[in-house]
């Protein structure tokens, strides 16, 4: 089920939707341009969380840039996530993919250009790879920025990240933050930098050790990975798997990276070659 408004934005013309899938809500904003038909489609996928909130600025700019270039953008927040309803802690990987899956389905029904192009970033990225494993057609290439292929190693990037915010609050050390307040360290499940990780979200991301880039690639699907950390960039031989080398470290995790809409000249330069290509 959709329901949206539609309104004027830039060059574009922006539409906010309302979706339902199995009786989960969430909410999006699909841009598409003005006085052209789409040439392409792009869904963006958000990361988890503080980096959900510090990636909006630079997803927003980024999709004001693809539908200038003549591109159909699709971004959502997921059931449980952003301004979508839902209960936080009771979401899953599974849910998530599901909701992204809906949102492919939508961004073919309204008529946008076949061929969509899925771009996520962290936790965003990992997801989008996913959905696509489990979409039978459609989907052209994947442009994922820093996925999460080591589950086990992201939750404690993420515990890692609640410690020195809440130190950093309070101008103090961690272990004094703890002395002084008798502040519980941080576990997943739980709440981690202000947002609820609950039982089924950690397990799936727990288990998580790898992405379905072959099984992609054999289906003609073309994934871009896109990472300054080696460890980022799955070791997968393939001529459709493609790594490129990022010189910017961006930690969306740090307040520093709150309302930047930065994004490294080489991602830049890729996003305008994937919008200029048939």
């Amino acid at each position: 089920m959709v329901r949206g408004g539609r309104g004027e934005h830039g060059r574009g013309r922006q539409q906010v939707l309302s979706m339902q899938r199995h009786g989960r809500d969430f909410v999006g904003m699909l841009a598409v341009p003005a006085d052209v038909e789409p040439q392409q489609s792009w869904l963006f996928l958000n990361p988890f969380g503080q980096e959900a909130i510090r990636t909006a600025p630079m997803y927003r700019s980024l999709a004001d840039r693809l539908v200038r270039a003549g591109c159909a953008v699709l971004r959502f927040d997921y059931h449980g996530a952003g301004d979508s309803a839902g209960e936080p802690a009771d979401q899953s990987l599974d849910d998530w993919v599901g909701d992204s899956r809906c949102a492919i389905e939508h961004l073919r029904a309204v008529g946008a250009a076949p061929g969509i192009t899925l771009f996520g970033v962290g936790l965003g990225a990992t997801i989008a790879a996913l959905a696509a494993a489990e979409e039978t057609a459609g989907i052209g290439t994947l442009l994922l920025w820093e996925p999460v292929i080591n589950g086990p190693q992201y939750l404690e990037a993420l515990v890692s990240s609640h410690r020195r915010e809440v130190a950093r609050g309070f101008d103090m050390s961690w272990s004094a933050v703890r002395a002084a307040f008798d502040e519980p360290e941080p576990v997943a499940p739980g709440n981690l930098v202000g947002f609820d990780v609950g039982p089924r979200l950690a397990a799936q991301i727990g288990s998580t050790t790898s992405l379905p880039l072959i099984e992609l690639a054999n289906r003609g699907v073309r994934t871009l990975i896109a990472s300054r950390e080696a460890g980022a960039r799955p070791a997968v031989s393939h001529a459709l798997v493609q790594s490129i080398m990022i010189e910017i470290s961006t930690d969306w995790m740090a307040n520093e990276t709150m309302g930047s809409a930065l994004v490294p000249p080489q991602l830049i330069a890729l996003i305008d070659q994937l919008a200029s290509s048939p």
